[in-house]
């Protein structure tokens, strides 16, 4: 071969080495972007299904959830579209079919329709639960039924925190002191706590003094130990103190949030820590899955074995209620569905406060 005809070949294939190279670039770079686009919104398994357009959203309720608009508030359905025009004064959810709303400063009831069918003219107002919904008349508390009409009449002091039936009982504020009662008003446990929460798997947290105990439902047990002191605790139906000198919320689905060295993570009842504590804050669990914020102040989901299902990547977000979930970007809030088909097989990695 002469030396113009080797050139030529040459050429030739540094060339065709050249697109090849060329191919294997754009090829790799094309990957890339689809990692990376996978890697933002793991396997497509979740998705805006009502865009960031609301000032605030609450949790879907019995297919409706509170939306604000201007400093008004209303109800969207599950396609984003306005039900109840924003026309009330303060948030509000639906709850055995009324929405607690507010005009002109108080509060009354609407059902779906956005029909007034308890006039506002309560001083404060709370969600039914249970049949019944406190309300506040004359500073003092009652509770009353869908009609409107009081079943149990405002004698209680208005400062009552929980302010709901819960299996069948209520914590109630009354000389300083609370207790709880029947659906009756009938006292059922005396007025001798400093603090009461509403009943949650069987128990309840009460406060006396700087002592946490915790009550069952079914024998009304005192479980305050005066020879030790828990910062939070749970205890079994038997009495039985099963979680002791914690810092968490109640359980929900099993698991409750738990604090350690300024980080949140999960324990189950038995007191075992199921998700190390690595997040900044977290939520409580809702339909398998729990709003968690990383270190970096983003947002994100995680299932009960601690795996990233849905990234940290909003601003905020809130957990899921019939199949939706609030989340909030550049400042808008709107809602986003997860298929559940698959999750991101990369757990979150763990922080300082293990």
């Amino acid at each position: 071969m002469g030396l113009k005809h080797f050139s030529a070949f040459t050429r030739f294939w540094g060339l065709v080495f050249l697109g090849f190279v060329w191919i294997v670039f754009i090829s790799t770079a094309i990957a890339a972007e689809q990692a990376a686009t996978e890697n933002a919104n793991p396997a497509n398994c979740w998705e805006f299904v009502i865009p960031c357009q609301f000032d605030w959203v609450g949790d879907f309720c019995e297919g409706l959830a509170c939306i604000e608009q201007k400093g008004q508030y209303g109800f969207i359905d599950k396609t984003g579209r306005i039900i109840i025009p924003c026309q009330s004064e303060s948030k509000g959810h639906f709850g055995e079919g009324l929405a607690r709303i507010q005009q002109k400063g108080k509060y009354g009831f609407i059902n779906k329709t956005g029909k007034i069918v308890i006039p506002c003219q309560f001083k404060v107002a709370y969600d039914f639960n249970e049949g019944l919904a406190a309300v506040e008349q004359n500073d003092k508390l009652g509770f009353i039924d869908k009609t409107g009409k009081f079943a149990i009449p405002c004698q209680f002091d208005a400062e009552s925190f929980y302010c709901a039936f819960s299996q069948g009982l209520a914590a109630v504020h009354l000389n300083g002191k609370y207790g709880y009662i029947d659906k009756n008003g009938k006292t059922v446990i005396p007025y001798r706590f400093d603090a009461a929460s509403n009943f949650y798997d069987d128990m309840a947290w009460v406060r006396i003094d700087d002592k946490f105990g915790f009550i069952d439902i079914v024998k009304l047990f005192l479980g305050l130990d005066v020879t030790q002191t828990y910062t939070m605790g749970f205890m079994d139906k038997t009495g039985r103190i099963v979680i002791s000198d914690r810092s968490h919320s109640s359980f929900s689905e099993s698991l409750a949030p738990v604090k350690r060295n300024n980080y949140w993570g999960f324990e189950d009842k038995t007191g075992k820590i199921v998700i190390p504590c690595q997040f900044n804050h977290v939520f409580p669990f809702d339909e398998g899955m729990a709003a968690v914020e990383q270190c970096y102040g983003k947002w994100g989901f995680v299932d009960k074995m601690g795996k990233v299902v849905i990234p940290c990547q909003f601003d905020y977000a809130l957990g899921f209620r019939e199949g939706l979930a609030p989340v909030q970007q550049n400042g808008k809030w709107g809602f986003i569905k997860y298929s559940g088909t698959k999750t991101d097989s990369t757990s979150s990695q763990a922080q300082p406060g293990n």
